[in-house]
């Protein structure tokens, strides 16, 4: 069992040590984090690559429906992790639960769909929702959240959802 090749196949990480852009496959950052047990390779299950998707469009649909900021942005970025984990399955990998502080879903996601090719600075804003939702469960008064920064948790889902759908398209290969 190993990981899945798709179209999207490169994905850019940063060397801190040389402050040097190298490019490296998605594979190879994946295979990185399964040599330090941050991420384990799985038995891609398409029923739970098809529930996740779901309740992904469903999320979607609900920030449509809402009339506070918060919501919608909360609802969104909710989203965006259900597509995420679709993705990740998909991939055949999944974030070791004691290390998820570590790694972030939805940025293995927006590297393995090449997100970042749609929506520049997509990773660091994947981050910064991430971020945003740990403060406003943990700290009080927790932070507001900009009618802008809602909009861009949206758009972001939109695309993912894009990008998802397109892998989830394509046939089964061994």
């Amino acid at each position: 069992m190993g990981l899945r090749r798709f179209c999207f196949d490169l994905a850019t990480s940063r060397n801190w040590s040389s402050h040097q852009t190298i490019k490296m496959t998605w594979e190879a950052n994946i295979q990185n984090l399964v040599k330090i047990g941050a991420v384990k390779i799985i038995r891609r299950d398409e029923a739970v690559i098809r529930q996740r998707l779901t309740d992904a469009e469903a999320y979607l649909t609900d920030t449509r429906k809402v009339t506070t900021t918060q919501s919608r942005f909360l609802l969104a970025v909710e989203g965006v992790r259900q597509a995420s984990l679709a993705i990740a399955n998909h991939a055949g990998i999944k974030v070791i639960a004691n290390a998820q502080h570590k790694v972030d879903v939805s940025q293995l996601a927006a590297m393995i769909t090449r997100l970042e090719t749609v929506v520049p600075g997509a990773a660091k804003t994947l981050g910064d929702f991430r971020n945003i939702r740990i403060q406003r469960k943990s700290v009080s008064p927790a932070p507001s959240i900009s009618p802008e920064q809602a909009a861009k948790a949206v758009d972001i889902l939109k695309q993912l959802l894009d990008r998802a759908r397109i892998l989830a398209s394509i046939d089964k290969d061994p």
